[in-house]
């Protein structure tokens, strides 16, 4: 499952560099939020520790929150986040 998750935000990842449209005041910090998801999904994937969980649901959260992305971005990235199960 885990796999699947990971396997996921990595395609949605790569989607999304290409389809995310920022807000136009701070274009930087959708892409950079979007970085920082994927470097919690692979963190997770090497690690999956349950600091490792708090901190890929943590991106995953703020980059949800990120104005300007699409709503389609943000539902699919809103189930991966719901299937997240973190556990200490």
């Amino acid at each position: 499952m885990k796999k699947v998750l990971i396997f996921a935000v990595v395609a949605l990842f790569t989607a999304g560099i290409f389809a995310t449209s920022c807000d136009e005041d701070n274009p930087v910090s959708c892409a950079q939020k979007l970085v920082k998801v994927s470097e919690a999904a692979s963190a997770y994937s090497s690690n999956p520790s349950y600091a490792n969980c708090i901190a890929y649901e943590n991106a995953l959260q703020d980059y949800i929150n990120c104005d300007g992305i699409a709503q389609a971005d943000k539902t699919a990235y809103q189930t991966t986040l719901d299937a997240l199960d973190c556990q200490p």
